[in-house]
């Protein structure tokens, strides 16, 4: 027998009994509710709480092994395939490039060549007649193994994957097939990789190149993280 106090019926005592009963709590407020099962009796669904652990699990799984396939992939596509080094340019005379801007960087920050706001006319001008250029300087150096960049970025795909996967439970396309749950995941990477990139090509003046291989990279990277995160971020199925 199933004996339930609940509020809504003024508080009084409600006793069921039958050989077969589901309850779906969903919406209902836990804790103005007890429940005192028989296990013979009645199954009881309570979607809530427990389905809410158990998906909560599944998308931390799914952000790990999605953070894991972002990492390998931008490894493949930066160091393996070097699919951006046709896109970023050295200079013949590198060395004394370095010894000017020693000289005349006086910080660790990015710098705007030339500068326009509150420039005047002659800031104007020199924007018209070119070139442009938009600098990331750091003074420091830095250790070329990059080991402390490699573990930040790790962590920072398996946030990416979490927010991903956190959408995906959030949205329509999670009742629905895998193939529906991948192609959300990388909807996500296409609006992600188009606003930041043609918002860098628009204003900042990137060049076109660059722009492309960028997005298509964070496109593919984020439909191969699909893949695995559509695999755990699924409705829960009733047994």
């Amino acid at each position: 027998s199933v004996h339930i106090k609940s509020p809504f019926v003024g508080g009084k005592d409600i006793f069921l009994s039958a050989s077969s009963i589901e309850l779906d709590l969903t919406g209902v407020k836990y804790d103005n509710v007890t429940l005192v099962c028989s296990a013979n009796a009645f199954r009881i669904i309570c979607k809530k709480y427990f389905l809410h652990i158990s998906a909560m699990k599944k998308i931390i799984l799914a952000s790990v092994l999605g953070g894991v396939v972002l990492f390998i992939w931008w490894f493949l596509s930066w160091a393996v395939l070097d699919l951006h080094g046709g896109t970023m340019r050295g200079l013949s005379n590198e060395d004394a490039v370095r010894e000017f801007m020693k000289s005349n960087f006086p910080q660790s920050s990015v710098y705007i060549i030339p500068k326009q706001m509150g420039g005047g006319e002659s800031a104007m001008k020199k924007y018209k007649e070119g070139p442009i250029a938009t600098v990331v300087y750091q003074a420091e150096g830095a250790d070329p193994a990059m080991p402390s960049q490699m573990a930040i970025g790790f962590l920072f795909n398996v946030f990416y994957a979490w927010i991903a996967a956190w959408f995906l439970s959030r949205s329509t396309a999670f009742a629905e097939s895998y193939l529906s749950r991948v192609t959300f995941v990388g909807m996500l990477g296409i609006f992600t990789a188009f606003f930041q990139h043609l918002t860098n090509w628009n204003w900042m003046a990137y060049p076109g190149d660059y722009t492309i291989v960028m997005i298509a990279d964070n496109v593919v990277s984020m439909l191969l993280a699909g893949l695995v995160i559509a695999v755990f971020v699924k409705p829960e199925t009733a047994s």
